[in-house]
Formats: C-alpha cells, structure tokens, sequence
C-alpha cells in the first residue's frame, strides 16, 4: 500500500462506518432487502463479537428464505458478495447464488454488469468455477471502443451506460484480485483509465461503484477522490445517503486491506 492510498483508506473505514450507522432507520434510503447485508459490511470492516455473530446467521436465513427479487439486480449479487466474503462459501446455499450460477451455465452476456457480478458470486460460492471463467473472459474480449468495458446502444442514455461501467468495473476488480490473469489485469486497467478521463460526476451516483480499483492504483486515485467527496456530501445531506452506499464503502475498504 503506497502513501496516498495508505491516506484514503481511513477516510473510506470511516465514512463506511458512518454510511452504515445511517442505515439502521426509516430514512436511511435503502430497502430493508439491502439492509441484509449490514451485518456482513460490519464483519468486513473489523466489527466483532456474539452479537455480529448472530446477525450474520440471521442474514444467512433471511438471503436463504428470499426469492432473490431486489429493485436492482447488482444489489442482490453485492449483498451475496458482501455474505460470502464475510462467512465463506458455505453462505452461498439461497437463492440469489442459484440464479447467479444458473446466469454463468446459460453462458449469455446480457447485462454486462449483471453477468459479472453473477460469475464473481458463482466463482465465491465455488459454483459453476470453468462457467464462470469463461463468461468473464468472454466479456472481457468484447470491449468497446477506447478500452471501455462494453459498447454503448444506441438506445443507451450516458447515466445507464456508465452505471453499468461502473457496477461491472466494481465486480470486475474483485475478480482480478482474487483470479488474476495478465488479460483481466490489463482491461481492468484500461477500463478504470478510461472512467478517470471521460467520466465526470454527474454521470455517476453518490453509491461509490469501482471505489476500490480507482483507489488501488496511483493513475486512477483521483476519481476515487471524487468519489468520496460525493459520498461525504451525501452523508452530509447534500444528497440522500442509503444502504448501499454503506455495503460499497465497507466492501472497498476490505478489498484494499486484503
């Protein structure tokens, strides 16, 4: 970790924990399905204790009991992300993992952030593994122009575009960190450099998407300073805050501690 990306991650932890804090009430902005994932945000973050202990095993029969229905679909696959980081593979038996594994045997690209987000849950809950493999690479080799991560429809609005820029860029990270290869390594690169010089704030959200690959590499810190500073205006009031702001702070801060 170099000396600026030593300075952020505090500031990440806490505004992580302060975002998470918010999300416990009525007006914190988020579905009580999203609110699933606090608990394993909080074990991410360092919190322990019985107590997270056994809103974990609540989280796991409440992700068990669902029918894996969320107003998003990447907020479903980040909470069983978030569950299956904080307790293992063995937390990946609900629904939300069967639909990600079935998504990667079916093969379709679809949605790119969709079907990254689903190999990257299938490849934790060591579902699917060679499926999964093969649907990241495969996306991977059908960039767009200027190294982005897919091209734009013409039926695209730039804030739907560049949200699945951002959504597939965040599951994407977690693959290079955890299955690396020279070819993930490099399109992740080009991807976020791409976003660093075209993307500017008001085709992004206060949710910091692709907060841990902007701030894990020198060329791109930049916009991940952006992006806190939108979340501190959140968390501030200049914008609602909400639960997923919290679960990406959280998630962040554990990808650039491992």
């Amino acid at each position: 970790m170099d000396a600026s990306e030593s300075v952020l991650l505090p500031m990440i932890e806490d505004l992580a924990r302060r975002a998470l804090g918010e999300s416990v009430g009525p007006a914190s902005g988020g579905g009580a399905w999203e609110k699933v994932g606090l608990p394993a945000a909080r074990k991410l973050l360092g919190e322990t204790g019985p107590g997270l202990e056994m809103d974990l095993s609540r989280a796991a029969r409440a992700l068990r009991a669902s029918q894996g229905r969320t107003i998003r679909p990447v907020y479903g696959l980040l909470v069983a992300h978030l569950q299956l980081s904080a307790m293992g593979p063995l937390a990946g038996l609900s629904p939300l993992v069967r639909h990600a594994e079935q998504h990667v045997r079916d093969g379709q690209v679809g949605d790119v952030s969709v079907s990254l987000w689903s190999a990257l849950v299938a490849l934790q809950a060591q579902q699917s593994i060679d499926d999964a493999q093969l649907l990241i690479d495969a996306i991977l080799n059908r960039a767009g122009e200027d190294g982005v991560l897919h091209a734009m429809s013409v039926d695209d609005s730039l804030d739907a575009w560049t949200y699945r820029e951002l959504t597939g860029l965040h599951a994407l990270g977690h693959v290079v960190r955890l299955w690396p290869t020279d070819k993930r390594r490099t399109r992740l690169a080009e991807v976020a450099t791409y976003h660093l010089r075209n993307t500017q704030p008001d085709h992004t959200t206060h949710e910091p998407w692709g907060l841990h690959v902007f701030a894990g590499a020198s060329e791109t810190r930049l916009l991940a300073q952006q992006q806190l500073h939108d979340v501190a205006a959140g968390l501030a009031g200049v914008r609602s805050g909400g639960v997923v702001m919290g679960l990406l702070l959280a998630d962040a801060a554990w990808a650039l501690r491992a």
